[in-house]
């Protein structure tokens, strides 16, 4: 079994199998290709290469929020609107969880590769 889950997941990474009829790459509606990561919105996982990176529910929420919003800086006050769709408390939750991501994908927080800051305005992907 798990051999066939990483082939499976190997074959996302790569475009996944190209469809017969067009040979065109086919992709997932459940999954989020970014950079070298693949974001599997049903089950709420990250793999980046050959690992399973596991997340908190409410850090791959932001994830998922920037990647899919590419280039749109999100503001503190707007990530907590999204994420908890309520009004913003103004605490650093949400500066934690950025930092604990970037920590778990092994992204440096001075030259950032995923989670780009827009400093005084928030944060973005490319």
């Amino acid at each position: 079994i798990e051999l066939i889950m990483r082939v499976k997941a190997i074959l996302r990474r790569t475009g996944n199998v190209p469809d017969a009829k067009t040979d065109e790459p086919t992709c997932a509606v459940n999954q989020v290709a970014f950079q070298d990561l693949l974001l599997d919105l049903e089950s709420q996982s990250i793999i980046k290469g050959n690992e399973v990176i596991s997340l908190t529910y409410t850090e791959f929420k932001i994830l998922e929020l920037l990647v899919t919003h590419k280039k749109k800086i999100y503001s503190l006050d707007n990530i907590y609107q999204s994420i908890w769709e309520e009004d913003p408390v103004g605490d650093g939750a949400i500066m934690v969880h950025i930092k604990n991501i970037r920590k778990k994908l092994g992204d440096n927080s001075r030259s950032p590769k995923y989670i780009k800051t827009a400093w005084g305005r928030g944060y973005y992907v490319e």
